[in-house]
């Protein structure tokens, strides 16, 4: 009886004691699970907050660089259209004396042209007529004085 009752206490006492090791494991393995449940979250969000970060500055650094690149782009563009405006009334200025002095060459030219075309003209004709005068002069002097018949 003592041993039939020493094996059903150490049959309690296994029962009992496998009983708490399994609460005991059950127990562990509810506390690692809540544990790492809990680490997963936070290694999660403190990872995605230094990328929230990151694309944060990125976006920032992106938008200045494109900000100082637009602004040097206008800048330049700016400066190449006042610099063109600058250029036009030049060229049209430079254009404009380039054909007015042709023009006032042209004209001068033109000018000497019709004095030297009427000078020689007016050289020609007083030659013409200083020969035709001389001619005549001469033919008068040369004619035969005319006979006096006397009746």
């Amino acid at each position: 009886m003592a041993f039939t009752a020493n094996l059903v206490s150490s049959a309690s006492l296994a029962t009992s004691t496998s009983l708490a090791f399994t609460a005991n494991l059950a127990i562990t393995a509810c506390l690692a699970t809540s544990i790492s449940l809990a680490i997963i979250p936070n290694l999660v969000t403190s990872t995605s907050l230094p990328i929230t970060a990151s694309l944060a500055t990125y976006t920032n650094l992106a938008f200045i660089a494109s900000l100082a690149t637009y602004t040097k782009l206008v800048t330049y563009t700016s400066l190449a259209f006042t610099a063109s405006l600058a250029i036009i009334p030049n060229l049209v200025t430079y254009t404009s004396l380039s054909i007015t002095a042709s023009l006032a060459t042209s004209t001068s030219l033109a000018f000497t042209a019709n004095l030297a075309s009427s000078a020689s003209l007016v050289s020609s004709t007083n030659l013409a007529t200083s020969t035709s005068l001389a001619i005549t002069a001469c033919l008068a002097t040369s004619a035969p004085a005319p006979e006096n018949k006397m009746h």
